[in-house]
This record gives C-alpha cells, structure tokens and sequence, in this order.
C-alpha cells in the first residue's frame, strides 16, 4: 500500500491595516462630509474587513477543493483495492473448485481401486496417503484464502482510516482559523 501523501500546511497571512489599501466598492461613490474622518475611517474599515472576508472564503474555498480532490483520490484507490480483491476472490475461488474437482477424481478413483478386488492392501494404502495430502493442501489453501481476505479487508479499514484523520485535520484546521479570525474581530 502506498504510503499517505504528504501534508500541505495552509499559511494565513493577515494584512497590517496601515498596509492594505483602502477601495471604494464599484458603483458607489464615495461622499465626502465637512467632518471628514469620521465616515471615511468607518469605509475604510469596512473595506478591510470586506477584503479580509473575500481572503477568508477564496482560503475556505480552495480548501475545500483540495479535500474534494484529496476525497476522490483515496475514493479512487478504494475502488481499485475493492477490484483487487474481487479478482482476488474469483481467482481463489476458481483454485477451492478447480481442488475440490480434483479431490473428488482422486475419491472416485479411491472407489474403483476398493472395488478392484486385484489390488492389494499396499497400494490402496498409497492411494489414501495421496488423497490425505491433497485434503492438507485444499486446506491450506483454504488457510491461504481466509489469511489474504483479512489482508485486504486490513487494507481497506487503513484506508478508511486515513481517510478520516485527514478530514479530521484539516476540519480542526478550519476551526483554528475561524477561532483566529473571531479573534482579530474582523466579523466573518
């Protein structure tokens, strides 16, 4: 299984208020009054936190995308494991019946060497010691078979796994960031 993608770390960086520059919104025009900072500070800080906000969800969004793709990947592997071990399943199951035909051949033949009443004790004997070793194989393939369906049903249950500590990180992330941003006053 291959190992998880690294992580990418999301870094916030908030503007100095003496730094972002102050815009008027398109299609309105800015009024000037005789009193003169009282409005034009109040504009400006609403440009601030109108700009911090459209920075918050553009972050938001593209997080967003990123667990999407992220989600759809691990999907995609999933999909290919579940393939993987249908085929897995059909090939040994193929092998369980492709054994078990072979068992019964040997036990048919096992009845005609009884019913030959020509054959001696010996190689009657041979013949049982023969279907008891294809019985201990079927059932270690039998063995073999239960051992690679925990194999893949572990694998599955990883990736599931991974799967929700990553989800889980990056909703604590989300958090972290709107405690942040709860913090800094800037309303969103």
């Amino acid at each position: 299984m291959p190992p998880p993608p690294a992580r990418k770390e999301i870094v916030l960086a908030l503007h100095a208020p003496s730094v972002v520059p102050v815009t008027q919104p398109k299609g309105r025009k800015r009024k000037l009054t005789k009193g003169g900072d009282g409005e034009s500070s109040q504009q400006g800080g609403a440009s601030i936190a109108s700009g911090l906000r459209g920075e918050f969800v553009s972050l938001i969004d593209g997080m967003i995308s990123e667990c999407g793709s992220e989600t759809s990947r691990l999907a995609g592997e999933l999909l290919e494991l579940q393939g993987r071990w249908s085929e897995t399943e059909a090939m040994l199951t193929a092998v369980k019946g492709s054994h078990s035909v072979k068992v019964s051949k040997l036990e048919i033949a096992i009845g005609e060497l009884e019913r030959d009443l020509g054959k001696t004790a010996s190689s009657l004997l041979k013949e049982k010691i023969a279907r008891k070793a294809k019985s201990s194989e079927v059932r270690r393939l039998q063995r073999r078979i239960e051992n690679d369906a925990g194999l893949v049903s572990r694998g599955i249950r990883e990736a599931k796994d991974t799967l929700s500590s990553e989800f889980q990180a990056r909703l604590a992330k989300i958090s972290a960031f709107l405690a942040l941003s709860s913090a800094f006053g800037t309303g969103i």
